[in-house]
């Protein structure tokens, strides 16, 4: 289950989505709430007040039409003034809130059609109201009452006493009732707006999400063909590019790995030709004057030349397999620094080629024979000398001319050595590729007759594991200038 980018996608953003909207829908409600219950606790202390008013005017009325004082709540409601407060009461029932008037003994003298009286209300309610009358706390107070416990809908309510201004007699109370019918209707509309919002939303967000993540999974699903195709033998396939984005960078990376991955198949391929043309000349050779001696077909007269000829052929095997060993232990050696004068190192590996350079009639400059310290393992180092001043000596021409140049550069405190010759070059299509494994520019093999191609391999191993840098500027015909980096000693 959702083992595809597509579905992943629809089913991250769709969660998104969901509870993006579901907090949407937890704070709109909440600020409803809130704002519904304040709207009513407004609503319904305005009205006490008001139906308190009312009550204590038709009071003074009372008692001035008939000369009477103190008349009671019982006889102004009841008898006196009866329809007229019953027919002011009847506007808030078209509000959806119930009115009821106690005495101040707890009994109701009147309530709205639409209110649900109960005397259990009213005891209730009397003894908090008395307590906050003792306390001379004549504001009122809200509370909630279930006027019907099988609806589960309680009602909110305010208890606010009449109070005679000028005596601060306590006359009765007011409550005042707001079935909360309205706002459960209200609630519950929001709640289904939000519903179906979440639902048409979620749907919409899903089918937009599923073409984006198709057209997002879609260059995927080519690479992961096209690597399907690649792994089963097809080495010429390679993932189109139809833009240029991050996904354009990962296919372009993956192109360039299997573009490497051909590269070095064919030099393997050329490594194992090399090494076998290597192996079988002087092992034929081997062969054939030793069977020859043995056989007698070799007089005993020339068997010494002979030998050295199956000696010679024997340590150019060795060499080989020297080669090989030093190539597999240079990928895996731990470098080990140490301080040493790198031009002492340089000049010494350079007097090993004496014989060679001598032959070839080669003119050697060596511009700045002073001590320069570095901090670098002196065996390695030596191999990357060796190897490199070995290319330069083998490829330059009869009477050229060798450049060996060791400088400081205090910017970066880096020793920098350079090998020169003014050989044929590396033509400028083969000069990224000199360092790779078994890479030779000459296939043909008519100048490197003995190598195989693992020389500057071995090199730029070695100074990758330094952690120091190597470059090459080479062209047909214009020489060719290694130069690489040491730590110079502080």
């Amino acid at each position: 289950m959702f083992k595809n980018i597509s579905s992943r996608i629809i089913i991250t953003f769709s969660f998104i989505v969901l509870a993006g909207i579901l907090l949407f829908a937890l704070i709109t409600f909440g600020i409803f709430t809130k704002f519904s219950t304040n709207t009513d606790s407004a609503i319904m202390s305005l009205s006490a007040k008001n139906v308190s008013g009312t009550v204590l005017g038709y009071t003074l009325l009372a008692e001035d039409t008939n000369g009477q004082h103190n008349c009671s709540p019982d006889y102004v409601i009841k008898e006196l003034y009866k329809e007229q407060i019953a027919d002011s009461l009847e506007k808030y029932s078209d509000d959806n809130i119930g009115v009821h008037i106690y005495n101040e003994n707890g009994e109701l003298l009147i309530a709205t059609s639409m209110c649900h009286s109960d005397q259990n209300l009213a005891s209730l309610l009397k003894n908090e109201a008395d307590k906050r009358i003792l306390r001379n706390d004549f504001s009122g107070y809200f509370t909630q009452f279930l006027f019907h416990p099988e609806d589960k809908k309680e009602s909110n309510l305010f208890v606010f006493p009449i109070i005679e201004k000028d005596t601060s007699h306590h006359l009765g109370y007011i409550v005042v009732s707001s079935m909360r019918d309205g706002i459960y209707s209200a609630k519950t509309q929001l709640v289904t707006a939000i519903i179906a919002s979440c639902v048409w939303l979620i749907l919409g967000a899903a089918f937009s999400i599923t073409i984006v993540g198709k057209r997002i999974a879609k260059p995927f699903n080519q690479m992961r063909d096209t690597l399907k195709e690649y792994s089963e033998g097809n080495s010429q396939v390679r993932i189109k590019i139809t833009s240029d984005d991050e996904v354009a960078e990962l296919a372009k990376s993956i192109n360039s790995m299997m573009d490497s991955v051909e590269r070095n198949d064919k030099s393997k391929d050329t490594f194992l030709a090399s090494v076998a043309h290597d192996l079988r000349t002087p092992m034929t050779t081997i062969s054939g004057f030793a069977d020859g001696i043995l056989d007698g077909t070799i007089p005993p007269e020339r068997q010494n030349q002979y030998l050295e000829t199956i000696s010679e052929e024997t340590k150019r095997l060795s060499r080989l397999i020297s080669t090989l060993l030093a190539t597999t232990k240079m990928q895996n050696q731990k470098i080990n620094p140490k301080t040493f004068d790198i031009t002492q190192k340089t000049i010494s590996t350079l007097f090993t080629f004496e014989g060679q350079i001598d032959d070839k009639h080669l003119s050697v400059e060596i511009p700045n024979q002073e001590s320069v310290m570095v901090n670098a393992d002196p065996d390695v180092i030596h191999q990357v000398i060796y190897n490199l001043i070995h290319n330069a000596v083998k490829f330059s021409p009869t009477g050229g001319s060798l450049l060996v140049d060791i400088s400081e550069d205090r910017t970066i405190n880096k020793a920098l050595i350079t090998i020169k010759n003014d050989g044929i070059g590396i033509p400028e299509e083969d000069v990224p590729h000199v360092f790779d494994k078994f890479y030779k520019a000459d296939p043909s093999r008519g100048l490197d007759k003995s190598g195989m191609g693992l020389g500057l391999f071995i090199v730029k191993t070695a100074i990758d594991n330094h952690k120091e840098k190597i470059t090459v500027e080479s062209g047909t015909n214009r020489g060719c200038a290694f130069t690489f980096t040491l730590p110079l000693v502080q």
